[in-house]
């Protein structure tokens, strides 16, 4: 495994996300929608969660061995990696299951607006499954889950936390009610 710290990549810039807010009128005389054909393209890869038995294990290797920090945790339930140097509250993820699997690729949008267009067009493609719109508690990010054909699944995600290099940030261990959402609707498997 060779992990190193590279230049953030630069692969698109996204238009400032304006929103009106009383005594804050960033539109004024302008609507705020996009344009319905617009294609989604996320900016970069995000984040990716895995199912993991061995939740102390993994995390314990990959912030001793590999460099990683654990941002914050919802008891045995899931953990929350990130980077050295400056970045998003996570990277990867472990989430506490009885075998270990690949779980969540999650794909960084940019804005709520894109979370919603793309999904709107993986629901268009026949992807009925999913989980979304709402909002974490543990990273703060918005989010839309479609499950893939893998049975995985695709998220749309953005305002992900962001940790500076020199944060003192100290690792929370959230109740297990915080583990999922703040707002959403409430996740079910899939029918079929």
């Amino acid at each position: 495994m060779n992990v190193r710290v590279v230049e953030p990549a630069k692969w698109r810039t996204v238009a400032e996300w304006k929103i009106n807010n009383p005594g804050h009128l960033n539109r004024a005389g302008v609507p705020g929608h996009p344009k319905r054909d617009v294609q989604v393209r996320p900016t970069r890869l995000g984040h990716t969660l895995r199912f993991t038995a061995q939740m102390e294990k993994m995390v314990d290797f990959y912030t001793r061995i590999v460099g990683l920090q654990l941002s914050d945790r919802a008891q045995d339930i899931v953990a929350f990696m990130r980077g050295q140097g400056g970045s998003d509250h996570h990277i990867f993820g472990y989430i506490k299951s009885d075998r270990p699997a690949f779980t969540t690729r999650a794909s960084k949008s940019g804005n709520v607006d894109e979370i919603g267009m793309g999904a709107c067009r993986l629901l268009d493609k026949g992807y009925k499954d999913g989980w979304g719109f709402g909002r974490h508690v543990i990273g703060s990010n918005f989010f839309h889950y479609i499950r893939d054909p893998w049975d995985s699944m695709a998220e749309y995600f953005c305002d992900i936390d962001y940790i500076p290099a020199d944060s003192n940030w100290k690792a929370t261990n959230y109740p297990a009610e915080d583990s999922l959402y703040v707002w959403g609707p409430s996740p079910r498997r899939p029918s079929g």
